[in-house]
């Protein structure tokens, strides 16, 4: 995928901007799915991989890419019904040993950078690379995995990649 604008902006659950899902049976030698100069914003996750009970390998490739989480809620924060901090920007459903993914000159902006919906204790085994300039703007109590800086100040210019492109006339 190259320049994308992938958005999911009106639904909490099962969603995601970008939901990457092969049946491997062990990780690849090459990235499934390559995004470039991409923008992916959700208000649960930027990019998802695995599914419910299943636990095929997924390696994703994000180079240049703004990867941004709406929801910056905290634990205990509102009711259930209102959401809760979703599990991370980046997230594998069932495990996250079966998840691997490169990031290159990249920006994150939500709650925390991995998650894992159902064996949560895996988060950790979320396999990951940085390359170039890679941060993450999360919420203050969130670790910053190695290979990120934290941004501290609020990215301004994020908001000019979250507009469209504009169309070409003809």
């Amino acid at each position: 995928f190259r320049r994308c604008h992938l958005w999911s902006l009106d639904f909490l659950g099962d969603t995601a901007a970008a939901y990457v899902r092969v049946e491997n049976q062990r990780m690849p030698e090459r990235p499934d799915a390559v995004f470039e100069d991409c923008v992916l914003v959700s208000p649960q996750a930027a990019l998802k991989s695995t599914n419910y009970g299943l636990t095929p390998y997924t390696w994703t490739s994000l180079k240049r890419c703004h990867l941004i989480n709406l929801n910056f809620t905290q634990p205990g924060m509102m009711g259930a019904e209102h959401g809760s901090p979703p599990e991370g920007i980046v997230i594998s459903v069932q495990r996250g040993d079966r998840m691997k993914v490169s990031f290159e000159d990249c920006g994150l902006v939500g709650y925390k950078v991995f998650g894992v919906m159902v064996e949560k204790e895996t988060a950790r085994d979320i396999q990951y690379s940085t390359q170039g300039d890679c941060w993450a703007y999360l919420q203050f109590k969130s670790e910053v995995p190695q290979g990120f800086r934290r941004r501290g100040d609020w990215p301004v210019e994020l908001f000019q990649h979250l507009m469209p492109a504009a169309p070409t006339g003809r």
